[in-house]
């Protein structure tokens, strides 16, 4: 990266020495024609004097609205009415739209029984002691042991953080502030406490704060280190850090086995601790977290129950509202049943007969996942002497239906051995189950029954205990109604190269400047940063994201440029990059002017460094204060004479 800016540095300053050259000659041409260089070139001065020059990178874009967010309606909530429409501004905790309370009541009531649900099975799956071992996530190299045999994995993480730390890319790091002009990509030295020295690099530089890397074998983690430019300058100290680490942690236990040695590369997957008087209680854990997202999901029913609203989360501008959204909330391309709670009276007992002017239906299931049922349910209705008869389901006749919620419906087992149907719950039902749907005469679904199986339901899997699976009623997923853009800030994405965009991270301020707002700048914060590049041509660009608090007068779509200082060289001599000159391969200044000819002379060789494109960092052949004379075009005149020695260009 700092080569490729340094060319580019190099570049635009070898093409101002060239026109700078050009200048110097060009009076001496014109007194053989018309002297008419007076009105359109003058003759300045700069002293040479310390400064800072900032190294900075660029890009283009327009600007664009922030990232907007959802507005959610939970499952099995309806909207009835929307109370604004795209393109209104909104403030937030502002009704967004109204809901239908019985499905708001009808989701709480399921809800209900879902907790109650997972609290049995949590009474049902109590947790037990046992062992367990920790593995590597990957392969790397042991930095720190903090564990030692019979510590509490609790006490030691709760005094280190980790009970182990392992460098993962083979690097250790060291930060530091420094007043150096070092630039990433650059060598440097790296003396650790016990006075061994190795090689190191700096991997990137934000203001006067670098970062190093070096071998993660044989530094010590939490050391200090000294870090040492190529002529051997101390440039700043640090404490040594792994560069990307993993902290080896578990949920609890006791280490009883510790099968790892710092300094040594530990292998994937390879076993790096034993533990015991770990809670081994995977199912009844399942159910607690499961327990605690719909005590989360019961809460937020709960506030839309008492305001009959959703609300905006945010202040913006509206947008996504569809008329489509009014009604039950729909998904995809999918067909979903819900069966609502209704007043309608009990119709006929159907365990004594099938009750007339009822609709039978043959229905499989297909899958059972919690909070939702998939069955194959026939298209066409289906004459039925009796329940306790399982009839063949034709699936081509059949069609997928996911259902989310049976309240209202009544739930029947055939017990085969007693000859009496027993009433259970849908938790009940397990995949390859045929079942009898029943809707009564206004096409409400009253009963399901499942009648005596022609094969066993469920193996015991080899004499194990079967384990009902677990099935619930609701799926906490909640549907888009809506979309809020928040005003309060713009965007600009650009285009950053693949060697300047190690230098680049979220965080970082940028400059703005709006081609529409001349004479104004902009303080930005790079928000994001796309990690997947784009090739073209062999170079590789990334996209990344600059957030702006928004001005009254910034209006989506201005082109807008950003730019990002990402390192600053300080306290170096400097003078314009006008006034530097080309003669062949040396790079020339000139010191002194005669006013009388117009004529430049104590031509002087000079070495340049850093440029920010207005200002050049000269390393050799003047000194603080010495002054420098060169031609200054104040027209886009220019000579179309040039000095010996090709000008490189890009």
């Amino acid at each position: 990266m700092e080569a490729k800016r340094k060319r580019n540095n190099i570049i635009a300053g070898v093409l101002v020495l060239a026109i700078g050259a050009g200048m110097v000659a060009l009076p001496r041409l014109m007194k053989k024609e018309e002297p008419q260089t007076e009105d359109t070139a003058s003759i300045l001065s700069a002293a040479a004097e310390r400064s800072s020059i900032r190294t900075t990178i660029s890009g283009g874009g327009t600007l664009t609205d922030g990232e907007s967010t959802a507005v959610t309606a939970p499952h099995g909530v309806e909207i009835t009415e929307f109370l604004v429409k795209n393109g209104d501004m909104v403030e937030a905790g502002q009704p967004i739209a109204t809901v239908d309370m019985v499905s708001v009541q009808t989701a709480l009531q399921t809800m209900q029984k879902n907790l109650d649900y997972l609290a049995r099975q949590m009474k049902l799956n109590p947790g037990r002691s046992g062992g367990s071992t920790l593995k590597a996530v990957n392969a790397g190299r042991v930095k720190k042991v903090y564990a030692k045999l019979n510590d509490r994995v609790l006490d030691v993480i709760a005094e280190h953080g980790a009970l182990a730390v392992i460098s993962l890319d083979g690097l250790m790091a060291v930060q530091t502030k420094t007043d150096s002009d070092i630039l990433p990509a650059q060598n440097v030295t790296v003396r650790l406490p016990d006075g061994k020295e190795m090689p190191g690099r700096v991997e990137r530089r934000l203001e006067n704060t670098i970062t190093v890397t070096l071998s993660d074998n044989g530094p010590v983690l939490g050391d200090t280190a000294e870090i040492y430019n190529a002529a051997g300058e101390l440039i700043g100290s640090g404490e040594l850090y792994v560069h990307s680490a993993w902290n080896v942690t578990a949920p609890e236990g006791t280490v009883t086995g510790i099968h790892i040695k710092e300094g040594v590369v530990a292998n994937a997957n390879s076993v790096i601790f034993t533990l015991t008087d770990v809670e081994l209680a995977s199912d009844y854990s399942k159910y607690y977290e499961q327990h605690l997202e719909y005590e989360e999901a019961m809460l937020r029913l709960f506030e839309i129950s008492r305001t009959g609203t959703i609300n905006a989360d945010r202040a913006g501008r509206i947008s996504g509202i569809k008329d489509s959204n009014i009604g039950p909330v729909r998904e995809g391309g999918e067909e979903y049943t819900l069966v609502l709670l209704n007043n309608v009276p009990d119709p006929p007992d159907p365990r004594k007969d099938p009750p007339k002017n009822f609709t039978n239906r043959f229905a499989q299931v297909a899958q059972v996942r919690f909070g939702t049922m998939v069955v194959y349910l026939q298209k066409d209705k289906a004459s039925v002497g009796r329940y306790d008869t399982a009839g063949n389901v034709a699936l081509s006749k059949c069609k997928a239906t996911k259902i989310h919620s049976f309240d209202g419906v009544k739930f029947y087992d055939f017990n085969k051995q007693k000859k009496t149907w027993d009433e259970i719950g849908p938790d009940a039902l397990t995949e390859g189950d045929i079942l009898w749907f029943v809707y009564d005469a206004d096409g409400v679904l009253r009963w399901v029954m499942r009648p005596v199986q022609p094969q066993p339901v469920v193996s015991g899997g080899g004499g194990g205990a079967y384990v009902e699976p677990p099935f619930e009623m609701f799926e906490l997923y909640e549907t888009d109604i809506a979309e809020i853009t928040p005003q309060e800030t713009v965007t600009v994405e650009v285009s950053i190269d693949e060697l300047d965009i190690v230098s680049v991270s979220e965080g970082q301020s940028a400059e703005i400047t709006i081609d529409a707002l001349p004479g104004r700048s902009y303080t930005g914060t790079v928000s994001r940063i796309d990690p997947n590049g784009k090739n073209t041509g062999g170079n590789t660009r990334y996209k990344v994201t600059i957030t702006i608090k928004r001005d009254e007068n910034m209006l989506t779509g201005m082109n807008a440029t950003a730019i990002l200082t990402v390192g600053v060289t300080d306290n170096v001599i400097t003078i314009p990059t006008a006034a530097l000159s080309q003669r062949g391969t040396r790079t020339v200044v000139y010191t002194a002017y005669d006013p009388q000819t117009r004529t430049l002379s104590g031509e002087r060789e000079v070495t340049i460094g850093v440029s920010d494109g207005e200002t050049v960092e000269i390393t050799e052949g003047l000194s603080e204060g010495e002054q420098v004379w060169y031609t200054y075009y104040e027209t886009s005149a220019l000579p179309d004479f040039f000095p010996s020695g090709a000008v490189e260009t890009a």
